[in-house]
């Protein structure tokens, strides 16, 4: 929770319909979602829900959600500044993946 304080501290929410804490901001018409954190699976739609305005257009997930929606779209990202440690035996190759901001401090 330290980390989050100190990085998202103007981007935390909880909602309480859902009970989960949203880490996210909109940039002019771009929700940008950081972490979605939960004790249970979530309606990963139903969460967005809650945090779209009338002038969002796209939304960016920083980690790749549990959904089977078509309008959710993944695409590879080849260059980053960012550094995650992982071992090689967790990773699916045919498959892409990305694990919240909040997983690599």
């Amino acid at each position: 929770m330290f980390y989050f304080i100190l990085v998202f501290r103007d981007a935390i929410y909880y909602d309480q319909v859902e009970d989960v804490i949203l880490l996210f901001e909109q940039k002019e018409n771009q929700l940008h979602v950081f972490d979605i954190v939960s004790k249970r699976k979530i309606n990963v739609e139903a969460v967005v829900s809650h945090m779209i305005s009338e002038k969002t257009e796209v939304v960016h997930f920083y980690f790749v959600p549990d959904s089977d929606n078509p309008n959710i779209q993944s695409a590879l990202i080849t260059g980053t500044d960012d550094t995650l440690f992982i071992r090689p035996s967790v990773i699916d190759r045919g498959k892409l993946f990305r694990l919240p901001l909040t997983s690599h401090a």
